[in-house]
């Protein structure tokens, strides 16, 4: 008996996990280029009922076994504004990290900033965007005169002066998600490489995650939740029930 209260309660801390994604995913919905993510799950282990009899077995409930990122193109939202990229294709922009190390990211919304007497192309957060040898760009010009053509080359006062620095990964989902919708390349990603993707000046992608999906996975994980919340309450009044039996 109390073997099911322990089964169900596995249960129950996955679908709240769950649950959790889900609402992250939701509160996410308006942010620049954020990819949506799935916990899937997987059979905890199983153990012998009996002695020598192999094919009598219970289970012990269930376990994360991964959470998913859903890499999958965004829809492109025109704002005309000269400093609003947007990409097409698997590409990540590039930005120098607080801490010297390289992240990758599809929110394209840069602006500049001036150090030492030049302007460089950074992100909203104020971090340097980085070229095709992962190099700040300077871009010594009014942000209005900067110009962006589809294959990421900048340039500023009529000149080329840098080509945007666009990588994909030979397993986008093994990449780490190291907030502020920004990535960190891994083992498992494998190590960024040049990409084919293209770009689109005075544009942004939107968010990928749809609302229609979220709920209805909010539905599914509240259903579960409740149907283990009744297997642990059964198993809880048959318990009482067993303490209660006298000779």
């Amino acid at each position: 008996m109390l073997q099911s209260l322990y089964t169900a309660s596995s249960g129950l801390k996955i679908q709240q996990q769950n649950i959790d994604q889900i609402a992250n995913n939701i509160s996410n919905i308006n942010t620049t280029g954020f990819k949506a993510s799935r916990m899937d799950f997987k059979e905890a282990i199983y153990q012998a009922m009996k002695e020598g009899e192999n094919n009598l077995q219970r289970g012990h409930g269930a376990l994360i076994d991964a959470t998913v990122r859903l890499f999958v193109q965004g829809t492109i939202v025109d704002t005309g504004r000269t400093l609003d990229l947007a990409i097409n294709g698997n590409g990540f922009f590039a930005v120098d990290g607080s801490n010297g190390e390289v992240l990758f990211t599809r929110d394209g919304i840069f602006d500049v900033t001036e150090l030492n007497g030049n302007q460089y192309l950074v992100t909203k957060d104020g971090n340097f965007v980085l070229d095709a040898n992962f190099e700040r760009i300077t871009v010594n010009c009014a942000p209005e005169e900067i110009k962006i053509n589809s294959m990421g080359e900048i340039s500023a006062n009529g000149e080329v002066v840098a080509t945007l620095g666009l990588f994909e990964f030979s397993n986008v989902n093994g990449l780490e998600a190291a907030g502020s919708n920004k990535y960190v390349a891994t083992a498992n990603s494998g190590e960024p490489i040049a990409s084919n993707s293209t770009v689109k000046q005075g544009a942004y992608e939107a968010s990928s995650v749809d609302m229609a999906t979220e709920i209805t996975r909010l539905i599914k994980a509240q259903k579960a939740y409740s149907v283990i919340s009744r297997v642990i309450s059964t198993s809880d009044e048959m318990q009482s029930m067993a303490n209660n039996i006298r000779a």
